[in-house]
């Protein structure tokens, strides 16, 4: 069980109640006539997920389900919110893995590039 909160709460409200969705898995496909199919698959989130960073742009090869995880992690600690705590809503259970998914974008701002400033 995870915390969802402000507009993503309300989003999936909105789509729980207008899905029928009561237990199981929450994201489905929908058919053109509205119908829901199965659950959709990891390979079916990444598709998604290439698609929009294609019409951002980006090189959708470069994008995957695992960049959610990437991304969230990322932004965490950014936010200086501590890696142990974001692990904890990431699901991943070692620090090791984590800092794998981690992605520093600014350097400059690494307090260990300080380290041999003359004081």
């Amino acid at each position: 069980t995870l915390p969802i909160t402000g507009e993503a709460a309300q989003a999936l409200s909105t789509w729980l109640m207008r899905s029928g969705i009561r237990e199981g898995h929450v994201f489905h496909g929908v058919r053109n006539n509205g119908e829901l199919n199965g659950a959709i698959s990891g390979r079916t989130i990444s598709r998604i997920i290439q698609s929009a960073a294609e019409e951002l742009g980006f090189n959708k090869n470069d994008f995957g389900g695992h960049s959610l995880r990437a991304g969230f992690l990322t932004e965490a600690v950014s936010q200086n919110v501590p890696l142990h705590e974001a692990m904890v809503l990431s699901g991943h259970r070692t620090l090791s893995v984590a800092q794998i998914y981690y992605r520093d974008h600014d350097l400059a701002k690494n307090r260990a590039a300080e380290l041999l400033k003359k004081k």
